[in-house]
């Protein structure tokens, strides 16, 4: 109700000439669901306003999606971005969160006089007896006579609206347009620029628009340059502004500016800052730029500079007021941040460091060195002990980091030290312990594809998520881990399985585990996902899992745990899955399955089971949000598809087609009878999971 008295009240005073927007009231943010603080942003033209997006963890990457006429982000940070109205339109703007992306849509509304009317529009009705324009002798510009009359045949206010006094009427530009519009008096409030500033940056405006460059030479654009009460230039946006051929000398002799963001241009060369002692953040990110000084700078508080070339030492000793460094993607050898007290948010992954030392950073809270080729006795963490997020993933065929020293780490909420496949460890010889047991206040864990050969995660209390998927397991211990609601081990050596009896486990995939004698499947009641492919696991009654939504058995032995028996060679069973009214996604493919019963629901959308022994499905008919079947290879001869009215496409061999019914004949995709590709039979791909993992999000 509150969001909708802002609303309304944002629209009474676009109505009457606004000054600005209120922000609508930020909605309770649900538990770990990433959103917008607004489900759509309104702006007029000329106006900014903060869209912030809730529940991250990572450092979002702001961008533009559409309408880059219309909108500008400006001071990009974690969590939140400054959005600045240049047109009335549309756009999206765009967060990227790790491999998601999530949307927000942008309205930007034209500036509204007086009268109502948008800025830029005629007035119309004229009355008889509007006053002539007369001659201003001291400038030569006409002045304008502008009185509200009524007219007492429509009762309506009629406007005379002539030419006014004003330089970008008769000047248009791209920043000043024509406007007939009467201009406000000047602010009594707002200070003189400073004549220095203000004929530096013509001056450096002139000069970079005729390298090229498309900078905005409107000095009062609120949405490109700051001035302080005294008049100083203190802030630039100069972002995505085609500049080349800029240097940090160009802008050191803006003494008062504080933030200097020019990223995403062609600057190129070396940038030394050390002349601007009051810079607090610099932001020039996405340029070429291939070498930093920041020696001497001790304000800086931000400093941006991932996605360049620099490959020199990036010194920051002693910044004592730093406390955000993204320099990811460049080609950094090493990185001095000691003494950097204040110091919080550290990205600086994908560079060429084989050490680095963050040692006594009390105020360190997250930490990305991934993509580097560090070694633990090189990572250096000493001290550092209220670290929350630490990512020292991908560091090459570098594995000593199982037996990186975390002990005195109770804050860290997620550690990444995972590898590649062809990285990690693969061969049972090079395995070795895993001592986490100090990080009591772990949630997230992924340490797949390091040489782990146990895992023990007993007082780990917090504990949300692991994926050891690929680590030669062959014991992992869970007792203690009570809210570990999402387990991947794929690729391990584990033979018994023991889930707690106490769990929260929703995710679980144990895919391509040959050797699984043993699990303990009735505790897994609140299970949603569940993936046994390419396994030999026990025969499962999934009635215990009235929640489950994603089944995928493909190429699964039920019954027989012997990974030297072929799939084949393994008696059929019958597979009950009536009790999982929830069911969405079934993958049954290459399966000792005879009988396949689905539940009586009609939400199953994508069904395979392709290459088993499926001779019957029972409660087919009944699945009406049916979108893709697939039955090639089975002992399927005849189907009625009549009542799957939602179907989109049918995969089966040529000597099955005949036998299918009730469906339009375009929808259904041959398998050739000696295919080995009949798993799916989706010239799409789809086996009905999302799979989408850079999937827009679009948040409305």
């Amino acid at each position: 109700m509150k969001r909708k008295r802002n609303q309304l009240f944002v629209t009474a005073l676009t109505a009457a000439m606004a000054v600005s927007l209120l922000s609508p009231a930020e909605p309770a943010a649900a538990a770990k669901k990433v959103k917008f603080n607004v489900k759509k942003l309104s702006l007029t033209v000329g106006k900014k306003k903060t869209l912030k997006i809730k529940n991250v963890k990572k450092k979002a990457k702001w961008s533009i999606k559409s309408g880059k006429d219309k909108i500008k982000l400006q001071k990009k940070k974690k969590a939140s971005v400054v959005v600045a109205a240049k047109k009335a339109g549309s756009a999206k703007v765009q967060a990227k969160v790790g491999k998601k992306k999530y949307v927000c849509k942008v309205v930007v509304k034209a500036k509204t006089v007086k009268n109502g009317t948008s800025a830029g529009t005629k007035t119309t009705n004229k009355p008889a007896d509007a006053k002539k324009a007369t001659k201003n002798p001291s400038n030569g510009q006409n002045n304008v006579a502008t009185q509200p009359t009524n007219n007492p045949s429509n009762g309506q206010n009629n406007a005379t609206t002539q030419p006014t006094n004003n330089p970008s009427k008769d000047n248009p530009s791209k920043d000043n347009p024509a406007n007939p519009t009467a201009t406000p008096a000047a602010d009594p409030d707002v200070p003189k620029k400073n004549e220095q500033d203000v004929k530096k940056l013509q001056a450096l405006i002139q000069t970079l628009n005729q390298k090229g460059a498309d900078i905005s030479a409107n000095l009062d654009d609120e949405s490109v340059y700051h001035w302080n009460k005294e008049g100083r230039l203190t802030e630039i946006y100069w972002g995505e502004k085609e500049i080349i051929g800029a240097e940090m000398a160009d802008f050191n002799e803006f003494t008062a500016l504080e933030i200097l963001d020019i990223n995403n241009n062609n600057i190129s060369g070396t940038f030394y800052v050390g002349d601007l002692a009051n810079l607090k953040e610099l932001k020039c990110y996405g340029n070429k730029i291939d070498k930093l000084v920041l020696d001497t700078n001790k304000n800086l508080q931000e400093l941006d500079c991932h996605n360049n070339q620099i490959s020199n030492t990036i010194r920051l000793n002693d910044s004592k007021n730093l406390e955000r460094l993204y320099c990811s993607n460049n080609k950094i050898t090493e990185l001095d941040v000691s003494g950097c007290d204040k110091l919080q948010d550290v990205d600086c992954s994908n560079n060429l460091m084989s050490s680095l030392n963050v040692s006594d950073l009390p105020s360190l809270k997250s930490l990305n060195c991934s993509r580097n080729m560090l070694k633990d006795d090189n990572l250096i963490l000493t001290g550092s002990i209220g670290l929350i997020n630490l990512d020292c993933s991908l560091n090459g065929t570098n594995y000593d980091f199982i037996n990186l020293n975390l002990a005195g780490f109770t804050k860290l909420e997620s550690l990444n030290c995972s590898e590649q496949p062809e990285d990690g460890g693969t061969s049972a010889d090079d395995t070795m312990g895993f001592d986490i047991s100090a990080c009591t206040g772990l949630k997230t864990l992924n340490c797949s594809y390091c040489p782990i050969e146990t895992l023990d995660v007993l007082n780990l209390s917090n504990l949300e998520t692991i994926d050891a998927s690929g680590c030669n397991l062959s014991e992992i211990t869970l007792d203690g881990a009570v809210k570990l609601s999402s387990l991947n081990i794929n690729c391990n050596e584990i033979t018994d399985l023991h889930i707690p009896e106490t769990n929260e486990i929703k995710i679980l995939d144990c895919s391509e585990s040959l050797g699984i004698e043993t699990i303990n499947f009735a505790v897994l009641t609140k299970l949603e996902s569940l993936d046994v492919s390419d396994s030999y696991v026990p025969e499962l009654d999934f009635s215990i899992c009235p929640d489950l939504q994603v089944l995928n058995a493909m190429n699964t032995g039920f019954g027989n745990p012997d990974a030297t028996t072929d799939n084949e060679d393994l008696p059929n069973i019958d597979i009950d899955l009536k009790s999982n009214a929830k069911l969405k996604d079934i993958d049954m493919s290459m399966v000792n399955v005879n009988v396949l019963t689905l539940p009586e629901n009609d939400i199953v959308a994508n069904l395979s089971a392709s290459n088993s022994a499926v001779t019957q499905i029972v409660n087919l008919e009944k699945q009406l949000g049916l979108e893709t079947l697939n039955i090639a290879g089975t002992g399927i001869s005849a189907l009625d598809l009549s009542a799957n009215t939602n179907l989109k496409q049918v995969s089966c061999t040529e000597s099955q087609k005949t036998g299918i019914t009730g469906v339009d004949e375009s929808i259904i995709y041959i398998v050739p009878d000696d295919s080995d590709d009949g798993e799916d039979g989706n010239e799409d791909g789809d086996d009905g999971e999302d799979g989408n993992e850079d999937g827009d999000v679009e948040l409305e």
